[in-house]
C-alpha cells in the first residue's frame, strides 16, 4: 500500500496553483477566469498524476476551519463486480489535506488509479468538519458515478477511453467535409428518433441499445432481412436519447454505498449495492451532469456510453448522428443535498431554479456540458430552455437568459483530436407557463437569435392529443405556420411529453372512434399513424420527429419510483392509464403488474377501484395521506390495511410495474411488417430530398379540403429547387371515410393525368385511374410527377 507524504502533496500542489497563469481565488467573482478554473476543477487524471479540484464556497460562509478540508480518497482492495446486485468490498481510505486558494481547494497526487473498461478506478469525495461532525461535499464534475451522485465519483482515465476509439474515423472524416480553419459545425440530421434508454431494450440500458443497433448493422452488411421491429431503428439520420444524466435517488433507503466498518488501521469495508432508480430521465440534481445515469448502464462504465455511439458512427450506408437530451434549467429539490446553496435562487414547479449569473455556477455548468460532449455526441437538445430566467434587479423583472443559452451553443468539443462544435435543438415555449401560452408561443424565440440552431415546433411542443375529433381541423393554424415557417423546427406529434399527456386524457371526451375499436387501439393508431407520418416526411419543412415508443405501439407514462413525497399524488392521476393503455387481457398476464398484484390487489375492476378511490380522495383531502388512508380503508378492503408506508409502496409498486410495461420488446411480436416497411420507405424518401427540410416556395402550395363534411383531408404540392421533382400529398386526417379525385384538389396549372403513385399506406385503395381514392382515417398517399405516362 501506498505510504504518502502529505506535506510533499501540499508543496507540490502550492507549487502547481503558482505555475498557474490565472488568478485561481478569483473564479467567483470573474465569468472569464471561471471559465479556466471550471476546467481544472473534479479529478484530472493523467499517468503522471491526478489533480483534484473543488469549489467549495460554504467553508468560508459557515465560518469553518479550513484546515479540516480533506480529500477522501478510497482504493479498492478487491475486485469489483460492476454488475453484481450487492456485494462487500474492502478500501484503503486516506484523508488527504488540501491547498486552500480562495474559496477553491487542490490537491495534486501521485499514484492514483484511473478506473477503465476492465478495472476500478479509486473513489474519492470532498469532506470537512463542522461541529466535531464530518460533512461530505460531492464532486459536481465527477465523469464516472458506479453508485450514484450521492456516493463517491470515481477517477476515471478518459485519456484511454478516447485512445482506443473506433470511431476515429467519422471525426476525421468530418474535419475533411467541413474544414474551414476553425471548429466543425456538425450539421442538422434529416430526421430524429427519440429513444428512452430505461425501456427501448429488453435490458433498459446503453448496452441493450448498442447490441439491437450492433445487430441491426450485421443484418444489414450480410444482405440479410429485418424484423419489423428492427425496422423502426433505421432510415434515421440521428437519434435523440432522452436524458442520461445522473438522477434523483431513493429519500428513505440505505444508500448505495454504505461503509460497514473499519477492519484494521485505514482499511474499511463498504457495502455496495447497484443503484435501482427508474425515472423517464428529468429529475435530475444538476450534479454528476458530466457523467452517465448507473441505472442505464450495464457494465456501470462510460465505455458503455462510447461503444453505442462507436456502433452509431459506423452504422452501414451512412452514419446515425447521436443527439443528447440535457436538462439544466432546474434541479429537483435532492440538488440542495448535492451542491453548495450557490448554485440555486430558489423553488420553483419542478425544485429549484439555477443560479445562471453567478460566473462560477454559469461555468461548472457549461463544464459540465462540454465533458458530457465529449463522449463523442453530434448534439444536445436543450429541454424547457424557457426556465432559463434571471431577475434583473434594474428593470424589476425576470428575464431570460438568452446570453446563457448562446454560450450552450458556443461549446466546443474535441474527441480524437477534432474540435467540432453540436448540433443545437432549444425547446423553448416562452410565455409558458404563462395561461395563454399555447396561444401567444411563437417557438422562435431561441431561433431569432440564433438562426442555426431549431426548436421544438407547435406540434411537438404542446400538449397534443390527435385522437379527439377536431384535433386536425383546430390545430389547422399551426400547421399553417410550419409550412410557412417550420424550417428550423422539428416535427411530428410523438415524443415523450405528447404520449404522455394523450395517457391522461379522460375517455369521455370527443374521442375519434374512426381510430380504432377500443381505447388501446385508438391511441395507438393516432401516435403511429400514416397519415401524419406522410404530412410530416413529405409535405412539411423542418426535422421530422418519432418516438421510439409510438412506433413500436406501446404504452408510455410519467416514470418514477424514488418520490417519496409525491409519489402518490403522481399515481393518484393515472387511472386513465388503464383506461388508454392496460387491456383487461394484458393485466392478468402473469408477467405484467407483478408487484401491484403482490398486495392483493389481483383483479382489473378492483385496481382500478382503487386508482378510482385514489384519485378523488387526494382532491378531497387536499393530498392529506393521513385521510387517504381512513378512505381507501372504507372502500377499498384488502388483506393487509391501508397505511400510510403501505400506500407508499403501493405507488413505488404501480412505478416500478408501469416501467417494466413500457418496454418497447413486448409489443415487437405484434408489429404488422407491411406497416412497418412502409414507414421505413417513407423515412428514406425524406432523408434523399434534403430540400424538403426547406419551408415551402411560391410554387409549392398546401391546404386542405373544405368543406369538411366530416373529415379532414390534407394536401399539398412539393416541387424540388430544380424542377426534377414534383410530389402531390395526400392525407386523410381524421373523421370518416371519404372518396376522393385529384381533380378535387384546389392546385392550379397542374396535369393531373401526369402523376402516378409514388408511395401509399398499406390498404389504400384506388380506382378508376385515381379518379376515385377511397381514403379512410390515417391513410394517405404521395404521387410522383411522370413527364412521360405510358
Amino acid at each position: 500500500m501506498i505510504i504518502r507524504d502529505y506535506d510533499r502533496i501540499i508543496q507540490q500542489t502550492e507549487k502547481w496553483i503558482s505555475s498557474q497563469k490565472i488568478d485561481l481565488s478569483r473564479g467567483h467573482k470573474c465569468f472569464s477566469v471561471a471559465r479556466k478554473i471550471a476546467k481544472l476543477l473534479g479529478a484530472s487524471f493523467s499517468k503522471d498524476h491526478c489533480l483534484f479540484g473543488v469549489w467549495a464556497p460554504e467553508i468560508d460562509e459557515r465560518e469553518v476551519e479550513s484546515q479540516s478540508f480533506r480529500l477522501e480518497l478510497f482504493r479498492p482492495l478487491d475486485r469489483i463486480d460492476f454488475r453484481s446486485p450487492e456485494q462487500n468490498v474492502r478500501f484503503y481510505k486516506e484523508m488527504i489535506p488540501m491547498v486552500k486558494c480562495g474559496s477553491f481547494y487542490w490537491a495534486l497526487l501521485d499514484h492514483v488509479t484511473g478506473g477503465t473498461k476492465d478495472k476500478a478506478g479509486d473513489f474519492y469525495q470532498f469532506s470537512y468538519e463542522e461541529r466535531g461532525e464530518r460533512k461530505v461535499i460531492y464532486d459536481p464534475l465527477a465523469t464516472s458515478l458506479p453508485y450514484g451522485v450521492f456516493s463517491p465519483a470515481e477517477v476515471y482515465n478518459w485519456n484511454a477511453l478516447g485512445e482506443k476509439r473506433n470511431d476515429k474515423n467519422y471525426f476525421e472524416n468530418l474535419k475533411k467535409r467541413f474544414d474551414c480553419g476553425d471548429a466543425v459545425k456538425i450539421k442538422a440530421p434529416a430526421n430524429l428518433l427519440q429513444i428512452h434508454p430505461g425501456t427501448a431494450s429488453k435490458e433498459g440500458t446503453i448496452e441493450g441499445l448498442t447490441r439491437i443497433y450492433r445487430r441491426i448493422s450485421e443484418k444489414i452488411k450480410a444482405h440479410k432481412a429485418l424484423e419489423p421491429f428492427e425496422m423502426n431503428f433505421v432510415e434515421y439520420d440521428g437519434i435523440q436519447l432522452m436524458p442520461i444524466e445522473p438522477i434523483i435517488e431513493h429519500e428513505n433507503k440505505e444508500p448505495f454505498w454504505r461503509m460497514e466498518a473499519s477492519t484494521r488501521g485505514k482499511e474499511i469495508i463498504v457495502n455496495l449495492r447497484a443503484p435501482d432508480m427508474t425515472n423517464w430521465g428529468y429529475d435530475i440534481v444538476i450534479s454528476g451532469m458530466a457523467g452517465v445515469n448507473p441505472v442505464i448502464l450495464g457494465s456501470k462504465r462510460p465505455d458503455e456510453m462510447v461503444e453505442l455511439i462507436e456502433v452509431l458512427h459506423n452504422f452501414p450506408v451512412k452514419p446515425i448522428k447521436v443527439i443528447l437530451d440535457v436538462v439544466y434549467g432546474h434541479s429537483d429539490n435532492q440538488g440542495l443535498k448535492a451542491l453548495n446553496r450557490n448554485f440555486f435562487t430558489g423553488s420553483n414547479m419542478y425544485g429549484q431554479d439555477m443560479n445562471f449569473r453567478h460566473p462560477m455556477v454559469r461555468s461548472i455548468l457549461l463544464e459540465m456540458q462540454r465533458r458530457k460532449g465529449n463522449f463523442g455526441i453530434d448534439g444536445l437538445r436543450v429541454d424547457g430552455a424557457q426556465d432559463f430566467k434571471y431577475y434583473d434587479e434594474e428593470k424589476q423583472q425576470l428575464l431570460h437568459d438568452d446570453a446563457y443559452l448562446q454560450l450552450m451553443s458556443d461549446v466546443i468539443q474535441e474527441v480524437c483530436g477534432i474540435e467540432y462544435s453540436p448540433w443545437m435543438i432549444f425547446e423553448d415555449g416562452r410565455p409558458w407557463p404563462q395561461q395563454d401560452w399555447e396561444l401567444t408561443s411563437s417557438y422562435r424565440s431561441v431561433i431569432e437569435k440564433q438562426p442555426e440552431i431549431y426548436q421544438w415546433g407547435p406540434l411537438t411542443f404542446a400538449h397534443n392529443t390527435p385522437f379527439l375529433y377536431t384535433f386536425w381541423a383546430t390545430r389547422w393554424w399551426r400547421v399553417r405556420e410550419i409550412m410557412e415557417m417550420g424550417n428550423r423546427w422539428i416535427t411530428g406529434c410523438s415524443n415523450h411529453d405528447t404520449l404522455r399527456r394523450g395517457s391522461q386524457v379522460d375517455p369521455e371526451e370527443k374521442i375519434n372512434n374512426q381510430l380504432g375499436k377500443t381505447l388501446p387501439d385508438i391511441i395507438k393508431n393516432a401516435y403511429d399513424n400514416s397519415a401524419e407520418k406522410i404530412i410530416t416526411y413529405a409535405l412539411m419543412p423542418g426535422i421530422p420527429m418519432d418516438f421510439i415508443n409510438a412506433s413500436m405501439r406501446g404504452p408510455w407514462s410519467f416514470v418514477r419510483n424514488t418520490d417519496d413525497i409525491y409519489g402518490v399524488k403522481v399515481v393518484s392521476e393515472e387511472k386513465a392509464f388503464l383506461d388508454w393503455r392496460v387491456p383487461r387481457e394484458n393485466f392478468e398476464k402473469n408477467s405484467y403488474f407483478t408487484e401491484i398484484k403482490s398486495f392483493g390487489i389481483k383483479d382489473y375492476n378492483e385496481l382500478y377501484r382503487t386508482l378510482e378511490v385514489l384519485e378523488k380522495a387526494v382532491k378531497l383531502t387536499d393530498y392529506d395521506l393521513s385521510k387517504i388512508v381512513d378512505i381507501l380503508n372504507d372502500m377499498i378492503p384488502v388483506a393487509s390495511k391501508w397505511t400510510i408506508e403501505r400506500l407508499k409502496a403501493f405507488a413505488k409498486a404501480w412505478m416500478n410495474d408501469v416501467h417494466f410495461y413500457c418496454k418497447i420488446h413486448h409489443y415487437a411480436p405484434l408489429l404488422k411488417a407491411e406497416t412497418c416497411e412502409f414507414h421505413q420507405i417513407l423515412r428514406r424518401f425524406r432523408r434523399e430530398r434534403s430540400w424538403l427540410m426547406n419551408n415551402l416556395r411560391e410554387e409549392e402550395t398546401y391546404g386542405y379540403l373544405h368543406p369538411t363534411r366530416g373529415s379532414v383531408i390534407y394536401y399539398g404540392l412539393r416541387v424540388s429547387p430544380e424542377n426534377k421533382e414534383k410530389f402531390i400529398v395526400l392525407a386523410h386526417m381524421e373523421g370518416k371515410s371519404k372518396i376522393v379525385s385529384l381533380e378535387d384538389l384546389p392546385i392550379n396549372d397542374l396535369d393531373f393525368k401526369k402523376f402516378e403513385i409514388f408511395l401509399a399506406s398499406p390498404g389504400l385503395e384506388t380506382m378508376e385511374n385515381l379518379q376515385k381514392i377511397h381514403l379512410k382515417n390515417g391513410d394517405g398517399m404521395i404521387l410522383c410527377y411522370n413527364n412521360n405516362p405510358s
